[in-house]
């Protein structure tokens, strides 16, 4: 049954070796990604206060580029 397949392959030009690309470039994808989960559960309620960190890292970018009040959320609308 092998020798069939070994010649199906070699009759429709396929080799075993042309999966290997794609896995290589799929691979370090796949560790970003379980990296990411990993550090994003929190397992205990100490890393719930650590989890900030990894969500929110570049606030100080953020905060000169978009004009809002110090105290945005708690200030008095103003009519015009």
């Amino acid at each position: 049954m092998a020798k069939e397949q070994a010649a199906l392959f070699k009759e429709a030009g396929v080799t075993n070796i042309g999966c290997i690309l794609p896995m290589l470039i799929q691979t370090p994808i796949w560790i970003a990604l379980y990296q990411s989960i990993i550090r994003i559960l929190a397992t205990g309620p100490e890393e719930l206060l650590n989890l900030s960190r990894y969500l929110y890292p570049s606030w100080n970018i953020v905060f000169p580029v978009v004009p809002l009040n110090k105290s945005f959320p708690l200030a008095e609308p103003r009519f015009v």
